[in-house]
Order: C-alpha cells, then structure tokens, then sequence
C-alpha cells in the first residue's frame, strides 16, 4: 500500500508540474539597456513603501536611506524626512532622532504629522498616539488577520481626516479633530487575503486596493473592479496594474480602462514606469510596453522569481541592484 501511495503522489505532482504553463515570448530583443547600480546590501524585507536592507539600510521611493537602523529593526514609512522602523519586540523607531517607543503589540504602518502617530498593529487594531503627551488619543480593534500580503499600505493624514488601512480589507475614516471614527469603508470583506496593499489619495480622489480589488472613491462616486493584482504602480495619474492572468492595465484616477494587454502564462513580478511601461516577468525576462499600448518588445532578464523587488517610478531595486530605465 505505501509503494502504490508513493507512486501515485509521484505521479500526481508529476502531472502537475508538466501540465505548468509559461510565459514563453516567439521574439526576445536581447539584453534590457538599463543603467545598473551596485546597492549596499541586499533587500531583506518590503511593504508598500519601501524595505529594507540586510545592512539596516533601506530604500523608498526617492532612493537609498542612509541613516541605519539598529539591529532587528525594519523600514516602516519616510515621511518628509521622518523616517519610520518598527522591530518583532513591539518597539517603534524615529531614525532620524533615535526615539524608540514601546507599544504592546507589533507595528505594521504607521504615519507622522505634528506630534501625532497613525498606527496599524499586527493584532489589527488602530491607534492615534500623541507622542509629546505619551497617550493614544484613539485605539479600535478589528477583527484579526492571519494571512497578509507583505505590501501593507500605510495611514495617511489629508486636512480633516486620517485614513487608516486595515489588515481585515478596510479603510478607517477618523476625524482628526475629535479623533473618532466617522467612516469605515469596507473593501475586500470576502478574500482569505484582506489587507490593503495600496490607498493613496490624488487630487482628491481615494485610490485603495487589497489584493483581490480596487476601488475608487471620487466626490461619493464609487468604482471598483475585481481580480488578483500582481503589482501595480502609480504614474502621472494613472494606474497601472498587472494581474494575475497575464494582463496589464492602465486606468485613469476613474479606473475606467485606457489600455489593456494580455501576455498569456505571464507573471509580473513589478512593473516600472519611465518613457515606457516595464515589466518584470518571472522567467527571466522585461516586457517593455509604450504608453499607448502600441508597441511591445520582449528582452531577456534572467534573475530568480523568489528575488525581492521594489519598483518605484522608473527604477527598480532588485536584491543588490538598482535598475534605471528610461
């Protein structure tokens, strides 16, 4: 009985992996031309932001973060300068004065404006934390998430309101005068993966996204459309997003499609956006689209699909690399 257990499990994964499809391009147009840049270390860790270096060094979207952090310690948020790590020992870190602050569960995200700290914890709960009187002026529970996408996004302050993002697909809407909830927009209730990987806000429109959806919220009009999002990236107020059947979109700030293109068996690890729109498949190669979806060229790209990568603008930061295309 174990010999015919074996041989039919063999067969089974067998069968599975030789029924895998790839992304195999007829064409390929040689070596991407791409400026390479040496990074001090290696990526070991990323979110929606940013991630970190296996030096305690960390990048973002505007590049390289010099500062170190202490041991143990990972890239949070940079914003205007303030520069956010929190650790696995419930501690958060202000890089740039050295400020450590202890909170009784693990930090996810976090924002800063005067004084005030917009926190997501691993529990998923949310707090607002007056750092000069050392108290939360908020703390709400939701209900926890065991499975998450690494890309969390962070909370983000605009003139009257904080938004925050939770682990369990919802948007917190808190007054930033009162401190209280005001809104909760539920996102993404149904996937096993809930998180919000995206929520920007652009010319007062919100733009947010688990992994399962995107949504739109402009002047309480609401747009949404639904399936896996691979990687995504936000140009010149598009969105660009590659999914998991191989297509790559580009909305306006409406999410109505302006283009749309589908490589069959593909899977876009990031994409990149300069004079073109690139992105990184994972056997080992660079779609290069122009921005009307007109003209396409295939390049070799060879690199290992459980790298990390982070992609921001037209650059993409690769394990010890960073790659500017144009």
């Amino acid at each position: 009985m174990k010999i015919i257990f074996l041989v039919t499990l063999f067969v089974f994964l067998f069968s599975g992996c030789s029924n895998k499809k790839f992304f195999e391009p007829t064409l390929t147009n040689g070596s991407i031309d791409a400026k390479e840049i040496i990074t001090p270390a290696y990526i070991s860790s990323i979110n929606a932001k940013g991630g970190t270096l296996d030096n305690f060094m960390a990048i973002d979207k505007v590049g390289i973060i010099k500062n170190k952090f202490p041991e143990g310690f990972y890239f949070l948020n940079n914003i205007d300068g303030k520069i956010l790590a929190a650790n696995k020992s419930k501690e958060l870190l202000f890089v740039d004065t050295n400020t450590t602050l202890k909170f009784k569960s693990n930090v996810v995200s976090a924002s800063y404006q005067n004084n005030i700290l917009a926190i997501v914890f691993s529990n998923n709960s949310i707090g607002l934390y007056d750092t000069k009187n050392k108290l939360f002026k908020l703390k709400k529970y939701y209900k926890h998430s065991f499975l998450n996408d690494t890309r969390i996004a962070m909370p983000i302050f605009l003139n009257k309101i904080i938004l925050f993002p939770t682990l369990d697909g919802q948007v917190i809407v808190v007054d930033k005068k009162s401190s209280k909830v005001i809104k909760t927009l539920s996102i993404d209730p149904k996937n096993e993966v809930k998180n919000i990987i995206l929520l920007e806000v652009i010319d007062n429109i919100m733009i947010v996204a688990s992994p399962g959806k995107i949504f739109v919220l402009n002047q309480g009009d609401i747009k949404f459309k639904e399936f896996f999002i691979q990687s995504y990236i936000l140009d010149d107020k598009f969105i660009y997003i590659a999914s998991l059947d191989g297509t790559i979109y580009k909305f306006d700030l409406n999410l109505n499609i302006v283009n749309k293109k589908k490589f069959q068996f593909a899977k876009f690890q990031s994409l990149v956006v300069g004079e073109y729109i690139y992105a990184i498949e994972s056997q080992g190669y660079i779609v290069r689209l122009s921005k009307d979806f007109k003209e396409t060229k295939v390049y070799t790209f060879p690199f290992e699909e459980d790298e990390k990568m982070f992609s921001s603008k037209n650059r993409l930061y690769l394990e010890n690399k960073l790659l500017i295309l144009r």
